[in-house]
């Protein structure tokens, strides 16, 4: 019975599936289109290309209820972490597109708010775009699996675009000279001396104070800054509170059919913040 409710349940999920597939069909299309299906692919094509076959695996594999509750982590997986090869399609781009963008006038953060609204707001998204999180952060809520290997994939996908950040600092977008004035005041203004001089003060308290962060390294801090708290804390903490939910209403079956509940430290977390982030007139 239980696995009969699973199984229907697990039908929910076909739209964020859909939706999850949706912009890889898209992206997939364009290169073709592209590449005339030349007989060279480029890399960020080819993984492209796969994505798509693991997207439509994933949606056909939906259709067979008990292989799909035993193997669906699987290509579910492999779905979240084809995210990782687009990190070089994202360079491409930067490096395609040198923003003209005037340069802000000078100021303290209250100036940077007046003065250069549009072009920082801008420039932001363009440094959202360069942290590759947007896929990471997407996938991680609308392709779910187990709460601790969800987060080994989100920490997997983030620690291979905290290694593509150097590069990401050095295309043509992000290191031109108006653009790396906007990264200046965004750095100064959210106190770029304390997101780059604390964690060397950390790492080696002896060291002294370290020099003033180049260019470079001001946008690496706030991609860095940008990861954690949106391409980490925000997907994981909405994860988690929707997981929270779905781990009551099993528990609540699994009492009705007389079982006993689950233990562990998943049955301690998800009824903590089930009981805290869940407005009581919608708990059932």
């Amino acid at each position: 019975m239980l696995r009969r409710k699973a199984a229907g349940a697990s039908h929910l999920c076909q739209p964020f599936l859909a939706a999850s597939a949706a912009p890889q069909f898209a992206n997939g299309l364009l290169l073709l289109r592209a590449t005339r299906v030349s007989a060279e692919l480029p890399p960020a094509a080819q993984w492209l290309l796969g994505s798509i076959f693991v997207a439509l695996l994933e949606i056909v594999f939906e259709d067979k209820p008990p292989g799909y509750l035993h193997w669906r982590e699987v290509p579910t997986a492999i779905l979240r972490l084809s995210s990782i090869p687009t990190l070089g399609l994202i360079r491409q781009l930067l490096d395609a597109r040198v923003p003209p963008l005037p340069p802000p006038q000078p100021g303290g953060a209250l100036a940077v708010l007046a003065a250069g609204g549009r072009a920082h707001l801008v420039h932001w998204a363009l440094l959202v775009h360069a942290s590759g999180l947007i896929l990471p952060s997407a996938t991680s809520i609308c392709l779910r699996m187990r709460f601790s290997l969800s987060i080994l994939v989100q920490l997997v996908q983030l620690a291979a675009a905290e290694l593509a950040t150097p590069g990401m600092c050095a295309s043509a977008a992000l290191s031109h000279p108006a653009a790396q004035r906007l990264t200046a005041q965004q750095y100064y203004a959210l106190g770029g001396a304390v997101m780059h001089w604390l964690p060397r003060a950390l790492a080696a308290p002896w060291a002294g104070v370290p020099r003033p962060a180049s260019a470079a390294e001001q946008g690496a801090a706030l991609m860095r800054l940008h990861r954690l708290i949106f391409g980490f804390m925000v997907p994981v903490g909405c994860e988690l509170v929707m997981k929270s939910r779905i781990f009551s209403m099993h528990q609540a079956q699994r009492e009705a059919a007389g079982l006993a509940g689950e233990t562990g430290a998943h049955a301690v977390l998800f009824p903590a913040v089930y009981r805290k982030c869940w407005p009581r007139f919608l708990r059932k």
